[in-house]
This record gives structure tokens, C-alpha cells and sequence, in this order.
């Protein structure tokens, strides 16, 4: 009986990823030089090292919570900022109204991925569990 819910809770955190708070100085150079050189004026920066090997820079641009991820080579994997989620596309709220009764929309964002792709992510709290939804911009889900 315990390997069972031995395996859940592993599969749980795996799905959830699990991220370390880390100095600036533990970040290696080529993803402070990426950063700094897709995000000139930021001065203040929280970093995060993921359960995947990314690190993820947090900060404040223009007044707005923004956080980006970095692949070990540098690479600028993707962007999130936190928006208002009357910036949605108009087909999210009445979706997840409709899928998710009662829930409690904790945080809305963009993010861009590398490739371009724009993607919105809604953050719901339902029956007590913090739920992520994936959504395109048209508004259809996507995970």
C-alpha cells in the first residue's frame, strides 16, 4: 500500500517542480549575461534554481512582476508577466467559470516562449488545490 502513494507523491512534485532560491553569485556567468542583456534596466533580481537544471530570474520591470527562465547554455527559454485578467483573451474567464464552480483566480499571466508562442496562464484555487491553467491565444486550453 505505500509504494502507491509513494509513487503519487513523487509523480506530484515532479509535475509541480520544486525550485531552490539561490544567490546571484551561484548563477553561472552566461545566464547573468543573457539576462542582463535581454533585461538592461533591471537592477534587483531574485533567482531560482528548478528541479530541471533552469534558473529562473524574478523581478520587477516597468512596475510589473515579470520572471524569466534560463536554460543551463543561456538560453532565454521563456518570459512570464503578470497581467489583469480583464487582458485575456475573452473566452478564459467564461471557460473556466463554467469548468472550475466556485474557484478563486489567484494570479493571471503572459508568457512568451522562445519560439514566439504566446500563451496566458491562470492560476485558480478549486476545492482547496492551487490549479495552473494553460490557455493560446485564442483562448482554447492547452494544458
Amino acid at each position: 500500500m505505500k509504494t502507491p502513494i509513494i509513487l503519487l507523491l513523487f509523480l506530484f512534485i515532479s509535475r509541480i517542480g520544486i525550485s531552490q532560491a539561490i544567490p546571484e553569485n551561484k548563477v553561472p556567468e552566461i545566464i547573468k549575461t543573457s539576462f542582463h542583456t535581454n533585461f538592461k534596466d533591471v537592477k534587483k533580481t531574485n533567482w531560482d534554481l528548478e528541479s530541471d537544471g533552469d534558473y529562473e530570474a524574478e523581478f520587477i520591470q516597468n512596475g510589473i512582476e515579470t520572471s524569466a527562465t534560463f536554460k543551463l547554455d543561456g538560453t532565454l527559454w521563456e518570459t512570464e508577466w503578470s497581467i489583469k485578467k480583464e487582458k485575456l483573451p475573452s473566452s478564459i474567464l467564461p471557460f473556466v467559470k463554467a469548468n472550475y464552480k466556485g474557484c478563486r483566480i489567484q494570479e493571471t499571466s503572459q508568457i512568451i516562449d522562445y519560439t514566439g508562442f504566446r500563451k496566458f496562464e491562470v492560476e485558480i484555487k478549486h476545492q482547496g488545490v492551487i490549479v495552473e491553467l494553460l490557455f493560446n491565444e485564442q483562448g482554447k486550453r492547452i494544458q
